[in-house]
């Protein structure tokens, strides 16, 4: 059955094609229930799982909790026991040069935007990679993962590697499934014309009926004329429908926070939002996740959290179903917070209790509250007196590990603070 790849192309004006497409796949080739689906428990060994570390509470285990359908394997990374990950390897035997396998598994990660790194090893204990390495962002909603890779060379007795890195950060990977695929493979010149006018005469092309763009957005069809000693790019345009319209992205400083919004219309198939952040523009990492509302039009916000009074840029990555995805121009804003230093909070991170200080004193109460990312309120409390020096505290055992904003508001103030658990 013919599908869509995963990994893909960029072209200059952020659309992506998929370099082959997907015919059929081989068996499995984790064969053992226990180290694939995890319904009753984890096989370890020299022919199933190697774990790193073997014990303690930073050891991948089997998890029967329910995170997934069921048992699953549980990759654990806490803070201050010494060890760098949570790792376990498994040999999935030869990749061959030239060759593409798939690699699917479901996942979640105790926090959005969990770092969850897959390998392709040349041994067990090896750090040699047989292609390059990948990093999954996870969000703490289950989501099911699909790679594909090529080897840059053939490789004997290669070992899947899956990898926890930081904390406090937990992972739950179920349905894991490795085979080798027959494909078609797709040449760029399928999508993307290329032509030099060496000459000092000018130059017709033939485009014929299909239609083709420039990097400016404008369209031709027909002959083109090429200038003397210029070049030209044309992307292909194709008849697949985008899976929305994006009708704006924007933001705006909201209380010493960024919130972004983005409005959308006609979705069809899109499986997640994902708001990246950059400090310079170029390098831009996952910051927070939303999922589609899938209506006419829809509206969406989010709080972000970046450094204060420094410039961030933004962009929205967005997910169709088929793991195909594009990205949204890219915004940039800055907050500005004159008073930074009225509240402070520590721990930071905390795990029970958070204590917070008020340089002043603060003769009408306070409304507290905890917000996560998305801006949902996860704990309130009104009535809050606080004294300058003293301040108060607030308990925040019942929260899930994760990063959180601490909104306290008096009057016309309001103040937010980012802190982790």
């Amino acid at each position: 059955m013919a599908g869509s790849f995963l990994r893909c192309t960029q072209s200059i004006w952020n659309e992506y094609y998929a370099p082959v497409t997907i015919q059929s796949a081989g068996a499995n080739r984790i064969t053992n229930a226990n180290n694939s689906t995890f319904t009753t428990g984890l096989t370890t060994g020299a022919t199933a799982y190697t774990l790193t570390p073997v014990s303690g509470t930073n050891a991948p285990t089997w998890d029967n909790t329910n995170q997934l359908d069921g048992g699953s394997l549980r990759l654990n990374m806490d803070e201050g026991n010494g060890t760098k990950s949570s790792r376990v390897v498994i040999n999935v035997g030869t990749l061959t040069y030239g060759k593409y396998y798939r690699l699917k598994f479901s996942a979640k990660g105790s926090v959005d935007t969990t770092a969850l790194q897959v390998a392709f090893l040349t041994s067990a204990s090896s750090n040699f990679a047989v292609c390059k390495l990948k990093t999954v962002f996870l969000s703490s909603s289950r989501q099911e993962v699909e790679l594909l890779l090529s080897p840059n060379y053939t490789n004997d007795n290669t070992f899947l590697s899956l990898t926890l890195h930081d904390a406090p950060r937990k992972a739950w990977i179920d349905n894991v499934v490795f085979a080798e695929l027959e494909v078609t493979e797709h040449s760029p010149e399928d999508q993307i014309l290329f032509r030099v006018n060496p000459d000092s005469v000018s130059q017709t092309i033939n485009l014929g009926t299909q239609t083709y763009k420039d990097v400016r957005g404008v369209t031709y069809s027909g002959n083109y004329t090429l200038a003397p000693y210029t070049s030209v790019i044309l992307e292909k345009q194709t008849s697949t429908p985008l899976p929305l319209k994006l009708l704006n992205f924007y933001l705006r400083d909201e209380n010493c926070q960024v919130k972004l919004f983005w409005n959308t219309s006609e979705e069809r198939n899109v499986s997640q939002f994902i708001v990246e952040h950059s400090r310079d523009g170029i390098h831009f990492q996952p910051l927070t996740f939303a999922s589609p509302a899938g209506k006419v039009r829809n509206y969406y916000s989010l709080l972000a959290t970046p450094p204060a009074a420094e410039i961030g840029y933004y962009r929205l990555k967005i997910m169709d179903q088929d793991h195909s995805f594009a990205y949204s121009s890219i915004i940039s804003g800055s907050v500005h917070c004159p008073e930074t230093d009225v509240i402070t909070v520590y721990p930071n991170p905390a795990q029970r209790v958070i204590q917070v200080k008020l340089k002043e004193d603060r003769s009408v109460p306070l409304r507290v509250s905890i917000l996560n990312l998305a801006g949902q309120v996860m704990l309130a409390e009104h009535g809050v007196m606080a004294v300058a020096g003293k301040g108060f505290e607030c308990n925040i055992e019942s929260l899930t590990p994760g990063v959180y904003l601490l909104k306290i508001q008096e009057d016309s103030k309001t103040y937010i603070r980012k802190f982790v658990k």
